[in-house]
This record gives structure tokens, C-alpha cells and sequence, in this order.
């Protein structure tokens, strides 16, 4: 009976409030909270740095701790105490977990707005260090890796100094593959758009076409990834492959002259290839050497060589028309037609290069022999007199 009496009135003394049944705060958190409601942030913080080594799963020590941190501009321990502070389940974490949030939030838009303005006007390393506060104050939000990536891809492709472009182009990558873990729904194309690009960039092709082929597979009329991959399979040497690349994005964009051009330079190099072999087996011919069987490829050769020059010369003209003032579609154009000897047909070109260049001497060179071809004689001797009196001879 003696026993259940005491225990009874254990149990009314706790009732009363006269008996503390919850833990007693440790000496140092005590210390700890005395001083930091004082204002005295340093010896708070020293306090809560050693209960939170007697008392690990202390989460409002490590709260606490994360709010001296951004009192003093630390924001990446300011970021590390709040996620130590949030992995501990206890009776605080939802009440944490929003008090966070806010602050997060808070710092991360106004470091956020304030990179814009830098990123604007072309100030790249101060935005990329504005963007970095975003990202340390919360690493959740993609934007900020977003535009930091964006604003590293900015200052390579700026960038004087070759260890500046190859330094900033690493951290472009990193940045938009982790925009890209972040993402996984593929609302983000941009960032991977400019993984892409920044592969090409590096000339790091076997990463940039996975990465590419990635891009059309959420986006398959993407124009600019599809010419990508046909300039890379280009200079890869995989010609048939880019023909067939250029062709899908010349469907979706028929009138653009960048694609016509680096099409029509497809077809020129490949007529430029056939050549050589021409040339080798006319060399042979010459000197009585040819076999049958080259005497019979040679005719075949003749044939593809006038095909993709003819090719190359439908891609130019069109580029040229587009573009209007476009001098290198205009050369490019004047060579293939002169590479199946169409002198006459370089006439008009030829006059074009020259009133967008007049003191292109090589332009007059070229338009005289023209001229002669076509029997011009007096226009023939005019360019050649201008050709002349610009190159010196």
C-alpha cells in the first residue's frame, strides 16, 4: 500500500506542474540561447557548437546556428546547419522546415534578381557570382544552376584568354547536367540545348550527339539540334548522315541560309573528294597506265563529281538569294561552277562579289577570264586592267 500511495502521488506532483518530466536543456544550450537572444551571435555560436557535439540530434541548436550564419553573409554553413537541422525527426521539424523555406526563398530571390542586371550587360563573372549565392541558399530551385550554366556558357564563348573559355565551359556542363538531374520531366530543353552546345564547342563530339539525339527525342522539329548533329556528322566525315540531317531541318526551316550553305559545303567537299580520285586516274590515263577497269570508274566519277558540284551550286545560289549580301555563299557559289567549268554562269556572281568588294582583286581576276570565255573581250580586258591596278601586277 506504502507503494501505491508514493507512486500516486508522483503522478499528482507531475499533474501540478511541481515535477518536470521533459528533458532539462544541457548547460551550453542554455548558454547558447541566453546569448543569442542578447545579440551576442559569436558566444551563442560557440555555445551551440559544442552542445551540438554533446547533443547531435539537437535540431534547433543547428536552426539557430543556421540563422547566425546568414546574420554574417555565410550562406553556404548558413545552408548546411538548416539541412542538418531538417534530417532530424523530431516534434520541430515542420515548423523548421516552413521557417526555412521562407528564408530560403527570401535570399534566393533577392540574389537571383540581382544577377540579372550583370548577366545583362554582359558582366559575366559578376553574375556567375550573384547566381552562386542563389544556388548555395537553395540548390533545389533549378533556375539558379540554370542561369549560372547560362552565365558560364556566356564568358567562354566571350573569353580572351584560352584557360578562361576551357575553365568556364567545364562549369557550364556542370551546371546543366545538374539542371538536368533536377529536372526530370524535361521542362528544362534550354539547358540541355546548351549541354549540346557546349560539347560541340569542346569539339567533344561523342558526347554532343547523345546529347542532341536526347533533345529530339522530347523535340523532334528542333531545327537547331537536328543542323547540329548534320555539322557534326559533317566533320566526322559521315557525309551521308549529315545529307540526311540537313534535309530533315531544311523541312522544317526551308528558307534559312546557314543551313543551305553548310549543305551546299557538304556537297562541294564531297565533289572536291571525287575529284582527287579524277585526278589520279587521268594522271594514269595520260601516261597510258589506266586499266579497263579505271578507264570504266572514271566515267562513273565524272558523273558524281557533276552531280554533287551541281548540288553544291543549287545549295549556294539558294543561300545567296536568301541572305542577299552573304560574299561567301557568292565565292563558294563562282568555285563549284567553275569547278565543272560553267565560266559564263559566274558572270552575274562574280559582278555581285564586286560591288559588295570592289578592291577584291581575285573577284576581278576571276571576271575577266569569264568575260574571255564568253567572248566579252572589251569587259574582259577592263577587269583585267582593274585586277592589274588592285593586285599590283
Amino acid at each position: 500500500m506504502r507503494i501505491k500511495s508514493l507512486k500516486l502521488a508522483i503522478i499528482i506532483l507531475a499533474m501540478m506542474g511541481l515535477i518536470n518530466t521533459a528533458p532539462a536543456k544541457s548547460v551550453e544550450m542554455r548558454s547558447a540561447e541566453i546569448y543569442f537572444s542578447q545579440g551576442d551571435n559569436h558566444k551563442a555560436m560557440e555555445f551551440f557548437q559544442k552542445e551540438v557535439a554533446q547533443n547531435p540530434d539537437n535540431s534547433k541548436a543547428y536552426f539557430n546556428m543556421g540563422q547566425i550564419y546568414r546574420e554574417w553573409s555565410e550562406y553556404a554553413k548558413m545552408s548546411e546547419m538548416f539541412d542538418k537541422s531538417l534530417a532530424i525527426k523530431d516534434k520541430y521539424k515542420d515548423k523548421y522546415l516552413v521557417e526555412i523555406a521562407e528564408i530560403r526563398d527570401e535570399l534566393w530571390i533577392q540574389f537571383f534578381n540581382a544577377a540579372v542586371q550583370p548577366f545583362n550587360e554582359g558582366d559575366f563573372p559578376n553574375a556567375i557570382n550573384k547566381f552562386s549565392l542563389a544556388v548555395t541558399v537553395d540548390p533545389q530551385k533549378i533556375d539558379g544552376w540554370n542561369q549560372r550554366g547560362k552565365s558560364y556558357l556566356q564568358l567562354a564563348i566571350t573569353a580572351d584568354s584560352d584557360s578562361v573559355k576551357q575553365a568556364a565551359f567545364k562549369s557550364a556542363i556542370e551546371n546543366f547536367k545538374k539542371v538536368i538531374e533536377l529536372d526530370p520531366k524535361n521542362e528544362y530543353l534550354d539547358a540541355r540545348i546548351n549541354l549540346a552546345l557546349v560539347y560541340y564547342e569542346l569539339e567533344d563530339y561523342d558526347n554532343a550527339v547523345p546529347a542532341l539525339q536526347t533533345i529530339l527525342k522530347s523535340d523532334p522539329e528542333n531545327a537547331d539540334a537536328i543542323s547540329k548533329l548534320a555539322l557534326i556528322y559533317q566533320l566526322k566525315g559521315q557525309s551521308e548522315k549529315a545529307i540526311a540531317e540537313y534535309n530533315k531541318a531544311l523541312k522544317i526551316k526551308p528558307d534559312s541560309p546557314n543551313l543551305l550553305f553548310n549543305l551546299g559545303v557538304l556537297y562541294f567537299q564531297m565533289g572536291e573528294d571525287i575529284q582527287k580520285s579524277v585526278a589520279e586516274i587521268e594522271a594514269l590515263k595520260a601516261e597510258n597506265k589506266a586499266g579497263q577497269e579505271q578507264l570504266n570508274k572514271l566515267e562513273s566519277l565524272q558523273k558524281k563529281k557533276e552531280d554533287l558540284y551541281s548540288k553544291a551550286i543549287n545549295s549556294f545560289q539558294k543561300a545567296a538569294e536568301l541572305a542577299g549580301d552573304d560574299v561567301d555563299a557568292l565565292w563558294n557559289l563562282v568555285n563549284s561552277l567553275w569547278r565543272i567549268e560553267r565560266y559564263t554562269q559566274t558572270i552575274p556572281h562574280l559582278e555581285k562579289i564586286t560591288e559588295f568588294q570592289p578592291d577584291d582583286a581575285n573577284a576581278w581576276q576571276f571576271l575577266s577570264i569569264a568575260y574571255t570565255k564568253n567572248g566579252d573581250f572589251e569587259n574582259g580586258r577592263a577587269a583585267f586592267l582593274k585586277y592589274k591596278e588592285l593586285s599590283g601586277k
